[in-house]
């Protein structure tokens, strides 16, 4: 899953737009950067090859992007042998979770500037049910990608077309599927248990979980608050 969180190409467009706005999600940048340069130091004792730069400024976010993104050759150097035994996953799981919940963060800012750009070009009558609308098209997406990842282990599963499909598109609000996903992985858990699929199976669904669930709860929290600005 991770693979397809990319970093946004952000341009000079999209950081006039983001001059706009209260930027309230700097604190959250901040303190997500700082994790992850934790990481880095615990492993490698140095950042060399994986700078993150200090200027977290708007000015900078191209650069700073780029950074973020590069990030993941250090991350999938450990992370390639993380994923390949449950007790190491368990001891670093929160590794995972704080990249891909920066992730979550970029792409949230990714669909942000998607929408004042559609915004400048259409006649929008509603503006948060139209950012609503688009951000629940990325939830949607993301959760796709999710199932389509289990799919390569279940094939077919009635009980868990069941778990998926239990879910509402609101629209005045952002769609929730986290308990889908929590439910899909206490199912593999059972499963695993009564040796209905093999550990290898079961952690693969555990490293698609931990990852989706992580990249849309950072997501869902920074774009329930850009839509609560608008009106």
């Amino acid at each position: 899953m991770i693979e397809k969180f990319k970093s946004f190409n952000i341009n000079s467009i999209n950081i006039e737009d983001l001059k706009n706005i209260n930027l309230f999600w700097e604190k959250e940048l901040n303190k997500n950067i700082k994790k992850l340069e934790k990481w880095l130091f615990k492993f490698n004792k140095t950042n060399v090859g994986f700078e993150i730069t200090n200027d977290h400024s708007l000015n900078n976010y191209e650069k700073l992007f780029k950074e973020i993104d590069n990030y993941k050759n250090f991350f999938n150097q450990k992370y390639k042998l993380i994923i390949t035994d449950l007790k190491l996953l368990k001891k670093f799981e929160k590794m995972i979770r704080d990249y891909c919940q920066i992730l979550g963060l970029i792409r949230f800012i990714e669909t942000m500037c998607n929408y004042f750009v559609l915004s400048n070009k259409l006649d929008i009558a509603k503006p948060s049910f139209f950012a609503i609308d688009l951000a629940n098209k990325e939830i949607l997406n993301v959760f796709e990608h999710y199932k389509n990842e289990i799919k390569t282990i279940f094939k077919t599963d009635e009980y868990l077309k069941i778990i998926w499909d239990d879910y509402i598109i609101p629209k005045s609000s952002v769609v929730a599927i986290e308990k889908n996903i929590v439910l899909t992985i206490n199912y593999a858990k059972k499963l695993a248990k009564k040796k209905k699929i093999t550990n290898n199976e079961y952690l693969k669904i555990t490293v698609s979980t931990i990852e989706t669930y992580n990249f849309l709860l950072s997501y869902k929290k920074l774009i329930s608050i850009f839509i609560s600005y608008l009106y």
